[in-house]
């Protein structure tokens, strides 16, 4: 068995089988604070490890454990707030929209433009990572949290387009270091206005089904995670100057 299918089985049974028991360890060790330090050490470490040439290999290789481990504690710390059938149901649909939309793409090309996946993102099915749909997840959820902070009376509709554009405003510079992470690459190195725009589209596709399933209260470590990934992306941007 492989490395990343024994780190997904992992954490799977302790989602599944131990999620009471970390749960509780969780809440009486580890409060919220100490996950947000906690992520703060994964990805300023990250950002460190891809600011050393010497160790930027090992940690290309690490990216898609990070985001597992990231989605499980956003899971874990915040199982009171995400625990009801709306929430599984959004989790559902919304994997499922995302991935799939990206396996077309990656397939067709005529979605966001031509661009394949290298071995930053881990396990594939169809050459498309299969984690790639909780990374749509997780940004829906910091990007959504982020809005209710920002504008708590706002109604539904400028939710979702503030929600997509904080995705697209991430996605912009996320763009431009993805390649040098090894997480994905464009044909001939152009990133298509198509793939911004495609962006916006599925962003308002997620928030909409975020607010349809009423998952209105704030999940506080996907805000931080937001923020985390941002700065992170930001600082290897700026070291290597892409």
């Amino acid at each position: 068995m492989s490395n990343e299918l024994r780190c997904i089985f992992s954490c799977y049974y302790i989602m599944s089988v131990k999620c009471d028991k970390v749960e509780s360890i969780l809440r009486s060790r580890f409060a919220t604070k100490q996950v947000v330090s906690l992520l703060f050490w994964i990805y300023l470490i990250g950002a460190i490890g891809f600011s050393l040439s010497f160790t930027r290999a090992i940690f290309s290789h690490l990216s898609w454990c990070t985001l597992l481990v990231t989605f499980v504690l956003i899971c874990i710390s915040e199982r009171r707030n995400l625990k009801s059938k709306d929430v599984v149901f959004f989790f559902i649909l919304g994997y499922l929209f995302s991935f799939v939309i990206e396996l077309v793409g990656v397939q067709t090309g005529v979605l966001f433009g031509s661009y394949q996946y290298g071995y930053g993102l881990g396990l594939k099915l169809a050459d498309t990572p299969l984690l790639i749909g909780v990374n749509w997840l997780m940004l829906t959820m910091g990007s959504a949290s982020i809005s209710n902070l920002l504008f708590a009376n706002a109604n539904k509709t400028i939710h979702i387009l503030v929600g997509a554009s904080l995705m697209v405003f991430y996605d912009v510079l996320m763009e431009q270091v993805a390649s040098f992470m090894e997480m994905w690459s464009w044909k001939d190195d152009l990133i298509p206005i198509q793939n911004y725009v495609m962006w916006f589209g599925a962003s308002l596709v997620m928030h909409g089904l975020y607010r349809y399933f009423k998952i209105h209260q704030e999940t506080r470590i996907s805000v931080y995670v937001f923020v985390f990934q941002y700065l992170f992306f930001l600082i290897v941007k700026i070291r290597y100057q892409l």
